[in-house]
């Protein structure tokens, strides 16, 4: 593994209320993930993670998790996982959480930026696609960014499984 360190810009200070932040990136050249730590924010809200290759599976839980986004397709009151997604190529895009051991729901949303999170254009958005688990479906371009909310119906939280190909 390898750290890179880089500063944010102008962008990210009026992204997050003037301050800047260090940002320390850990990747794997196997890994399908970018860990980014901007301090202080917290793990589950903005920015988030980022997905930049597929496929790739993850496991979490929303139980420790605080509620920060409204789904458009489901009433939530429970926590709330996000993660960012930037692909280097065009391609069909298919986020499941079917196998998951709760009543999940998934929203996909397109931001202009990193910065842009948790995005403002909703691309896609499920409840119950296999049983009382998650499925959407949606076209990625080259450098664009789409945020993942993982989420349950209701007071629906626990651990899930999270399959983007």
């Amino acid at each position: 593994m390898y750290l890179r360190y880089a500063f944010a810009l102008t962008l990210a200070m009026m992204a997050l209320g003037g301050t800047a932040h260090a940002v320390m990136e850990s990747v794997q050249p196997s890994e399908s993930l970018v860990r980014r730590e901007h301090r202080p924010l917290d793990e589950d809200r903005c920015p988030p993670s980022t997905i930049v290759s597929l496929p790739i599976t993850i496991t979490g839980n929303t139980g420790s998790s605080s509620h920060d986004y409204d789904l458009t397709c489901v009433t939530s009151y429970t926590g709330d996982d996000i993660y960012a997604l930037s692909l280097s190529c065009r391609t069909q895009v298919t986020v499941s959480l079917c196998g998951s051991g709760y009543d999940t729901a998934v929203e996909v949303l397109h931001g202009v930026n990193y910065f842009d999170c948790p995005g403002s254009q909703v691309l896609a958005c499920n409840d119950d696609y296999c049983g009382l688990q998650s499925q959407v479906s949606f076209f990625a371009e080259i450098g664009e960014f789409y945020f993942i909310i993982v989420s349950g119906y209701e007071f629906s939280f626990g651990p899930y499984t999270m399959t983007v190909t």
